[in-house]
């Protein structure tokens, strides 16, 4: 599989990855070191934070709920600002499956069936979207690079992507390629993630359904839920963003200019950023 984004192997930074290089309709692509996807910080060494404080990543953006930020505090990047911006609060997931815990139940029960329904909810959950809009104000205010990440980097991590690859003009074959892309490195972490996942089922005595894959890696019918709410709700991506996130043309205009680079000019910067090495 041909990577879509740049994976950085990192210590302790779990599927870190930075869009750079991803082209758009616009005949641009994606600048380096300015929209970095992973998974949370919270056992992040000192030498990888200290990588991140000289790419220049100036904010993170943290999608995970309260529960998981409490339990699993990010370490700071020197000198970033922290933005806490759950996609799921601990009451939609009340709403939605009566707790965070029979959540977890689920998620082992029938996960397939219940990521599906989630990536559907985070694209039409009131909270879900206002979740997107302060990660959009965050992106239009951002001064040097962002990072956005959830526990994985996999799930919420991935329709943050979504979104932004859209608003930069970046071709829906080549976003799905990037969701997808997380596979590759899923694998490393699969036995650690499955004894978890056997441990939550063992603790509420549930039965593990057939196809464990279904909750630890990205799967197709996961991004299609996505984009059948999207299309249901407002017929395309791009009247999602403008529509549902309240993008108005000059701020899709102010993002490409922020985020996007000539090729020749990309090709140079990585030049020089591998020569600094």
């Amino acid at each position: 599989m041909k990577e879509a984004s740049v994976y950085l192997p990192f210590d302790s930074i779990h599927n870190c990855r930075d869009l750079a290089g991803m082209k758009t309709r616009f005949g641009k692509v994606i600048k380096p070191e300015m929209l970095l996807r992973s998974g949370d910080l919270s056992h992040a060494t000192r030498q990888d934070l200290l990588t991140l404080q000289k790419m220049g990543i100036a904010d993170v953006v943290d999608l995970r709920t309260t529960w998981e930020t409490t339990f699993f505090p990010d370490r700071p990047v020197p000198e970033s600002t922290y933005i806490h911006d759950p996609v799921y609060r601990e009451t939609d997931l009340a709403k939605d499956a009566g707790s965070q815990m029979d959540l977890a139940k689920d998620a082992v029960k029938d996960s397939k069936e219940l990521m599906c329904r989630m990536y559907a909810s985070s694209m039409s959950d009131p909270d879900a979207i206002q979740a997107w809009k302060e990660f959009f104000d965050v992106l239009k205010s951002a001064k040097a690079g962002t990072l956005f990440h959830c526990t994985q980097g996999k799930d919420r991590t991935g329709m943050a992507a979504m979104l932004i690859e859209s608003a930069l003009g970046v071709s829906p074959e080549e976003r799905l390629k990037d969701y997808l892309q997380t596979n590759l490195y899923m694998v490393k972490h699969a036995n650690r993630d499955e004894k978890i996942v056997k441990e939550v089922a063992d603790n509420f005595a549930v039965t593990l359904d057939d196809d464990i894959d279904s909750y630890l890696f990205a799967h197709q019918d996961y991004y299609d839920a996505a984009q059948n709410e999207v299309i249901k709700m407002a017929g395309s991506w791009e009247n999602y963003l403008s529509k549902i996130l309240g993008l108005s043309d000059e701020d899709l205009k102010m993002l490409q200019d922020k985020f996007l680079i000539d090729e020749a000019q990309a090709a140079a910067k990585e030049k020089e950023v591998q020569s600094s090495k």
